[in-house]
């Protein structure tokens, strides 16, 4: 598909550009064990700030785990989560299925590359199976 671009009002100059000519910018990569959402911008601001913790923009993730993880430790993380020396904020995190042998979280949190989110569940001893990214924004 190609699209035009008009020059000045004489006519002069009429440039064509392709789509594969466009230079994209992975906004959110996701961690080699990870799968769901990824943002290809071309609008570098945007892309920065989608990544960056200044921005506040949340990202979204279930979560399957081995086990039940410690109801108290959830909700300390809703004033502010600490893991390997890394900040990471406010951390919401809530059950949305139990059975005997695994548990799946919906965590929301402001993520950054400083920040992945494999290395806060490790840190506190949840075994992770599966980690999958599906909303940006509240």
């Amino acid at each position: 598909k190609e699209l035009k671009k008009l020059g000045n009002a004489a006519g002069e100059g009429l440039e064509e550009e392709s789509l594969k000519d466009k230079h994209w910018v992975i906004a959110t990569g996701l961690a080699y064990a990870s799968d769901g959402l990824v943002l290809l911008t071309n609008d570098g601001i945007f892309a920065e700030t989608l990544a960056s913790a200044e921005g506040n923009i949340l990202s979204a993730y279930d979560v399957k785990i081995q086990g039940d993880p410690p109801v108290e430790l959830l909700h300390k993380w809703r004033t502010g989560a600490k893991a390997g020396g890394v900040r990471y904020g406010r951390v919401w995190c809530s059950m949305t299925k139990r059975t005997g042998a695994t548990s799946k979280l919906r965590v929301k949190y402001v993520e950054s590359p400083e920040r992945p989110i494999d290395m806060l569940l490790d840190a506190h001893g949840m075994r992770v199976q599966t980690i999958r990214r599906y909303a940006f924004g509240p």
